[in-house]
């Protein structure tokens, strides 16, 4: 009886690592499917995205060389191509608003924060992806642009501004198709404390005085 009671206490105790083991395999499994999941948008950027962007660029601006005349094409083909990815059949979440979505007959991920690239492709995203493919875009086409955010989550909204060949400074907001003529009086109502433009490479600098 014994010697049985301490066979069944073996085999339960090996069923007990057999289980855990296969959880943690499978919670590998998953965990190594959401980072390839996630990092898909760089990868692609980083093999095709050069390519992408330029023909890109080529079609929607061709020859213009005006900065404003030039910022309001690739706005106007963000509103009129872009779309915003919770409108659409949701497949598959992730949280944060990322996950893979159905949208032009085809299922999509929608990764927050792609390069521009990735926006062309999947033709989805939020106030922040319009603004970092206004930004990319622009500074590919030769004029200086950064995307514009506020420091604290008052308002989760992102924005850009762009410099003019005379070293003017502009506003839009691109996933409003707006020109921001006078910030002062669009910043008014949007309880905003404190600013920051950031361009490509991760430098910032201080806006707020320019809104507030």
């Amino acid at each position: 009886m014994e010697h049985k009671a301490k066979n069944n206490n073996s085999h339960l105790w090996k069923s007990i690592i057999v289980f855990y083991l296969k959880l943690l395999i499978l919670f590998f499994i998953i965990l190594l499917f959401f980072t390839i999941l996630y990092f898909v948008p760089v990868f692609y950027d980083w093999i095709y995205g050069k390519e992408i962007v330029v023909e890109h660029i080529k079609e929607i601006k061709g020859n213009e060389t005006d900065a404003l005349t030039t910022a309001l094409l690739f706005m106007n083909w963000t509103n009129k191509n872009v779309h915003y990815p919770q409108l659409n059949e949701v497949k598959f979440h992730l949280g944060g608003g990322m996950g893979l979505y159905r949208f032009d007959n085809k299922t999509k991920f929608f990764f927050r924060g792609g390069p521009a690239s990735w926006t062309i492709i999947t033709k989805m995203g939020r106030c922040g992806e319009d603004a970092r493919y206004f930004v990319e875009v622009m500074n590919k086409s030769g004029f200086n642009a950064r995307m514009v955010k506020p420091e604290t989550k008052e308002w989760d909204h992102a924005w850009a501004e762009f410099y003019t060949i005379d070293g003017y400074k502009i506003a839009v907001d691109p996933s409003s198709n707006q020109v921001i003529y006078d910030k002062f009086k669009w910043a008014a109502d949007k309880n905003l404390t404190k600013l920051y433009a950031e361009d490509l490479n991760g430098k910032r600098e201080d806006v707020t005085k320019e809104y507030i």
